[in-house]
């Protein structure tokens, strides 16, 4: 077996833009809506070389090189990309309590969510001939997603120089990706296999 890297190395970076509006409704109330987007490109990935087609038989008699088993390689074709929407609103109430509230919608998909397994999927591809199949949500993406905070500065004499506050956050559950046990396409250890959905997975 062995490890290589593709030589057509490229340096990863991202675009970022963002469209903020804010208003002032009242002395103490502004609201503030915010969209933000951002690609990446050229992301280093995994990916498996000789690997045979799915088929019946043994292995590596089938591989394109069957002197090999298979190869893992760092490939730098990998792309994300992220678009939020973010509503924002701060209210000052009387006896200084300060509340600050934002909800956000969002969605970030990619071809891979690490260069290298994590503890919920591997990271490779399905077909390793076919990149570009290779689409779905992040492994962090959170569709829904609100914070409120609250100031409130402590009127009792002996504690006017403190403040009490808190945050509390609500967010929408992680995608996560279903996997093959066992080799079902009889193409050894390497690339991911997954399972076809044939009904509603959320029944």
């Amino acid at each position: 077996s062995g490890n290589t890297m593709d030589y057509n190395y490229r340096t990863e970076y991202t675009q970022t833009w963002t469209l903020s509006i804010q208003r002032q409704l009242t002395a103490g109330t502004v609201v503030e809506i915010n969209y933000m987007g951002n690609r990446t490109i050229g992301a280093d990935n995994g990916n498996v070389l000789n690997v045979p087609l799915p088929g019946p038989g043994p292995i590596d008699p089938r591989r394109p090189i069957p002197q090999l088993s298979s190869v893992r390689t760092i490939r730098w074709n990998g792309w994300g990309n992220y678009n939020a929407f973010t509503v924002k609103a701060e209210k000052r109430m009387s006896a200084g309590l300060t509340i600050t509230s934002n909800y956000s919608w969002s969605k970030s998909m990619d071809d891979a969510s690490d260069p290298g397994p994590t503890s919920f999927e591997s990271n490779l591809p399905q077909d390793v001939r076919n990149l570009d199949a290779e689409k779905g949500l992040s492994s962090y993406d959170h569709r829904h997603r609100f914070v409120s905070s609250f100031v409130y500065p402590i009127p009792v004499a002996p504690l006017r120089k403190w403040q009490v506050g808190g945050i509390v956050t609500l967010q929408s559950g992680a995608p996560f990706t279903v996997v093959n046990e066992v080799d079902r396409a009889n193409i050894g250890a390497g690339p991911a296999q997954r399972p076809n959905v044939l009904r509603n997975p959320n029944l």
